[in-house]
């Protein structure tokens, strides 16, 4: 599988470096953050905001938490019907649609919460946010918190176009609002110059409009584009503020803004919250019917993946130990990588953590722990178990890994073809969106590096676990389902394809749909190529560093990126992975000096089959001892069956002819199932008849048997045993039971079936003067249509699904009722309501019978 291909791998390389070199300079100048502009500074845009906040009344005592945000929504929708670099270049557009901007939150004043609680809840909090000039973009005031410094006399001037009221300092407290109100009910504002400090309680919604219009020429946006929606009021618990509402549309995007400016009556902002809208239109939705569509077959594929693991789970072609190890390594990276987050919000949110809180993520560490290591057992077993019977030569590699060869030529080509290849998609990627004018880049509203602890960490993790398990979706089970239907490398590439392009496995943010579906079927297309060519550890190394490609792009498309540290993690892990292959490819073994991994259940089944197939063997030989046909006797109408409960088994029955018209019959069952019951079946047999050489009577049969077998069996080994003789021309039947069943004996003369049990003991329980002591031979007239039955105690003791016995009772009805028939239709009828009774239950015991009528 790895022949010399230097001269390829080296040619491969250089594509590797041209495609980099063409991701880094189409992918940065086509990423939206590319236009952003950051310069402003976390440190400096904290300062700006908690300055903007103590200039409209807010008393802040700690500095706020600051960082570089992006309106998503805003900024898909002006990607979409623009070109947004050319569009965000027009510093108006730039001011009238602000995607990027600083945001701030600050901590108010502590509330009470549930133990449990976490996040934001446990504060107040105002957020204020500031367009990339550092000039106030909104202020999230959700909890209606009230400015310390309520009164500003500035904004009620320009409101009402008059000079500063005159009111005194004292009487700024919470009872002016009591004299200082909106009054809507008039559409103009009326004062009383009477009144000591104005009488201001008929303001009117000209004096809200011009109070909101105060607010919005000391902010970042510009009043000539706004258009006045409407104006309501807003009920406070101390008084009613006015929500004065603006539009800010564009005949290019399919977005519009509603700037909505709560404003108190004496003149301070309550709050400014932007909401991006998009305007309605038309028709259905692609996107809502891709997530419908992937949530479907999802939901089918985690459908189909439990029944495939329940059935090779019971046909033991499951690699458990495999799968427990990724489970657990997955159970520790998925709870990292939420803690990071929870505990990142917690921290910031409340200054501390308690030991509700520990408790708290330590529960949802747990289940969060449990959930995944159970679908990453999952999807590992049956993966594993698919194609090492279709496709097993793509797992050579990660056996070679699983045995802890880790510097080897394989491992080490594998490693360096998939961070080159990784590198070529990206550059591929790049390209086809570059040739795509009609998509876009969907970037997350903050940089990964802002909202978690250890994030360079913590998205190498979780990017090496989801790409692991989706590589063995894709790849280890539902391709190599289809590789055994078909070996089209050209039909699988495709179907790769169409995986990617319906399903999205990168959960690549680009649109719209249909440029989505082709970048992504390219990407899947180039991948299916790679693993047709290479083998899963490339594939997944592959998709591995494309994915951190495309997810720490934050980091270098702009300047002073929060993520940059992300971004240089992955080329450092790229690095690291190009000298680890190289080493192990200079210094490793070569392909035929490293052994082949077996995984244990695939010897385990070697085994079950070898010894299947023994088995077979030894029921072949066994079969073979007992009588291939009934002997023909003029006078006897003879039918016997003995069904084994396992592929041998310890039944055993057989007829010897003796002179005079004599005929040796006899039925035993040795204690113990399987293959040393069958053992000591065939060496009674051969007990039997040498000790038949010289019958003088039933009785010395068996003692002489007894003899012989306790001396070569061993210690709690016994048989059961009938032995008996048919004198045809005395009519008379004469036998020995060894503590076996009864024998059955129907007489026809009297129409009544009766039973027989002389006294006698199994055969190597005693010894030789016990045995003879308690055996007795009983003889009995054996005339026209009388029916000997001899019978093991698999027949009554057979049990059906309701846990009931046959019994000897319904063995002796069915007997009664057909004893008119001859032998062997006395038989069929035996097993054939053995088999009714039994309706499917699994057989326990060996079943024998043999049944002799007399002519």
């Amino acid at each position: 599988m790895y022949p010399d291909t230097t001269k390829k791998d080296l040619l491969l390389l250089a594509a590797g470096i041209l495609a980099a070199l063409t991701f880094f300079w189409l992918y940065g100048n086509q990423h939206p953050l590319s236009v952003a502009d950051n310069s402003l500074g976390e440190e400096r845009a904290s300062v700006l905001a908690q300055e903007t906040l103590q200039s409209l009344g807010y008393q802040v005592g700690v500095e706020p938490i600051s960082s570089f945000r992006v309106q998503s929504s805003l900024l898909d929708s002006i990607q979409n019907q623009t070109n947004f670099q050319d569009f965000y270049s027009d510093e108006q557009n730039r001011q009238k649609f602000p995607v990027f901007f600083w945001s701030s939150e600050f901590l108010i004043e502590k509330v009470d919460s549930d133990a449990f609680a976490m996040g934001p809840g446990q504060f107040k909090s105002i957020e204020l946010t500031l367009n990339e000039q550092g000039e106030l973009r909104s202020l999230i005031n959700s909890d209606n918190i009230i400015p310390e410094n309520f009164f500003n006399a500035e904004v009620l001037s320009y409101a009402l176009d008059i000079d500063h009221p005159q009111i005194s300092p004292e009487s700024i407290d919470s009872t002016l609002f009591n004299r200082i109100q909106f009054q809507f009910s008039s559409a103009e504002t009326v004062i009383d110059p009477e009144e000591e400090h104005g009488n201001l309680t008929q303001m009117g919604t000209d004096v809200a409009e011009k109070m909101a219009l105060y607010h919005l020429m000391n902010s970042g946006w510009s009043e000539t584009d706004l258009q006045l929606k409407q104006i309501e009021k807003a009920s406070l618990e101390m008084t009613d503020a006015a929500r004065v509402v603006y539009s800010i549309e564009d005949n290019i995007i399919r977005q519009k803004i509603d700037l909505s400016v709560t404003v108190l009556p004496t003149g301070a902002l309550l709050s400014l919250n932007p909401n991006v809208q998009s305007v309605e239109t038309t028709g259905f939705s692609w996107d809502t019917i891709t997530s419908g569509i992937r949530g479907g077959v999802l939901l089918l594929l985690v459908f189909w993946i439990l029944i495939l693991f329940i059935i090779r789970f019971r046909m033991r072609l499951i690699d458990t130990k495999a799968a427990i190890l990724v489970a657990v390594l997955a159970g520790f990276i998925f709870p990292l990588v939420a803690l990071s987050q929870i505990t990142f919000e917690h921290f910031n949110n409340s200054g501390s953590i308690d030991f509700s809180f520990i408790s708290m993520i330590m529960i949802m560490a747990g289940v969060t722990a449990a959930f995944t290591s159970l679908i990453y057992f999952l999807i590992t077993a049956i993966s594993d178990s698919i194609t090492r019977q279709n496709w097993v030569e793509k797992l050579q590699t990660i056996d070679l890994l699983r045995i802890g060869h880790f510097f080897n030529k394989p491992v080490g080509l594998s490693f360096i073809r998939g961070i080159i290849y990784s590198f070529i998609l990206a550059g591929v990627w790049a390209l086809a969106y570059f040739l795509m004018p009609t998509g876009y880049l969907s970037i997350e509203s903050s940089f990964y590096s802002d909202d978690r602890y250890l994030a360079n960490i913590v998205l190498m993790l979780s990017n090496l676990a989801i790409f692991f398990l989706v590589a063995q979706i894709i790849f280890l089970v539902l391709l190599s389902k289809i590789k055994s239907i078909t070996d089209s490398s050209v039909i699988l590439i495709l179907i790769v394809g169409l995986i990617f392009g319906v399903m999205n496995p990168l959960a690549a943010g680009v649109g719209p749909v249909y440029t989505e579906f082709t970048l992504l079927a390219i990407a899947g297309i180039i991948i299916g190529w790679i693993y047709i060519r290479d083998d899963f550890l490339t594939v997944f190394i592959t998709l591995f560093f494309f994915a951190n490609h495309l997810s720490t792009a934050s980091g270098w498309v702009m300047d002073q990126s929060p993520d940059a540290i992300l971004f240089y993690t992955n080329i450092l892990l790229a690095v690291v992975g190009l000298a680890y292959g190289g080493y192990s490819l200079n210094t490793g073994k070569t392909e035929k000096e490293l052994p082949n991994f077996v995984p244990e259940y695939v010897d385990e089944l070697a085994q079950s089959e070898r010894i299947k197939q023994e088995l077979q063997i030894a029921r072949k030989v066994q079969q073979s001892f007992l009588p291939v046909s009934t002997p023909d006797f003029d006078d006897l109408d003879i039918a016997a069956v003995c069904k084994p409960a396992y592929e041998t088994g310890g039944d055993y029955y057989d007829f010897i002819p003796l002179k005079d018209d004599q005929l040796a019959v006899t039925i035993g069952d040795v204690s113990g199932k399987g293959i040393q019951a069958a053992f000591f079946m065939t060496f009674i047999k051969g007990v039997i008849h040498a000790v038949c050489e010289n019958f003088e009577s039933t009785v010395e049969v068996l003692r002489r048997a007894n003899k012989l077998f306790k001396k070569n069996a061993r210690k709690g080994t016994f048989i059961s045993l009938i032995f008996g003789v048919v004198d045809v021309k005395k009519n008379l039947f004469t036998f020995s039971r060894a503590g076996h069943n009864p024998l059955l004996y129907f007489n026809h003369r009297d129409k009544k079936l009766h039973t027989f049990t002389p006294q006698g003991i199994g055969l190597g329980i005693t010894g030789d003067e016990i045995f003879k002591k308690n055996i007795s031979e009983l003889s009995i007239d054996f005339n026209q249509n009388d029916i000997l039955i001899l019978y093991t105690d698999g027949v009554v003791e057979a049990t059906n699904n309701l846990n009931k016995y046959y019994g000897d009772n319904r063995l002796k009805k069915l007997i009664e009722t057909y004893h008119e028939a001859n032998a062997e239709m006395i038989l069929s009828k035996i097993v054939e309501d053995l088999n009714t009774f039994g309706d499917g239950a699994n057989q326990h015991d060996d079943m024998t019978v043999v049944i002799i009528k007399k002519k």
